[in-house]
């Protein structure tokens, strides 16, 4: 408790404003800094985001391809297993099983925030389609960062931009 109390106190000081406290300091408002305070609130936490730049996105609003993960409903649907055929069973099984156990909970955690990733496509190069994206072939970036966003204000987060964080003291 301490620990977390000087954290973000040397955190508002730094801002010029003060903290309610919070039980964490998320920097970077990107696809994986918006996941980290969505969960986070979402598990009962109070979160602060700060963002250097003046808008949310991060690099993550960039990505144009899609979401590449095996053995969602998305590709049953399809008709689609083939991640080690796709490889040519040359892949790492333990990357493999990575990516057949835990991407799929990222699609359909996105999902269930409104994320529409309904199309399965291949992307770079792929010989079988795993790449999930929206519907309507725009970007896959922009589609995660609206719902992340979406969600963040949904649960009316602090989520403060032109803000740089430029030192962490433990």
């Amino acid at each position: 408790f301490m620990k977390r109390t000087f954290i973000a106190a040397a955190l508002a000081l730094s801002v010029g404003a003060a903290f309610a406290n919070p039980d964490a300091v998320v920097i970077g408002a990107g696809g994986a800094g918006l996941s980290a305070a969505v969960t986070l609130h979402d598990l009962g936490r109070e979160v602060v985001v700060l963002e250097k730049m003046p808008m949310i996105g991060g690099n993550t609003v960039r990505a144009e391809g899609g979401i590449n993960a095996a053995e969602t409903p998305q590709q049953k649907k399809a008709g689609i297993a083939d991640t080690m055929k796709g490889g040519h069973n040359l892949n790492d099984p333990a990357l493999v099983r990575t990516l057949t156990t835990h991407a799929k909970d990222a699609v359909a955690w996105l999902v269930s925030l409104g994320a529409d990733l309904n199309t399965v496509g291949r992307a770079g190069g792929a010989k079988y389609p795993r790449a999930h994206r929206p519907t309507d072939g725009s970007a896959i970036g922009p589609e995660v960062i609206r719902v992340l966003w979406k969600a963040a204000k949904d649960r009316k987060m602090d989520v403060r931009t032109q803000t740089r964080a430029t030192e962490i003291i433990m």
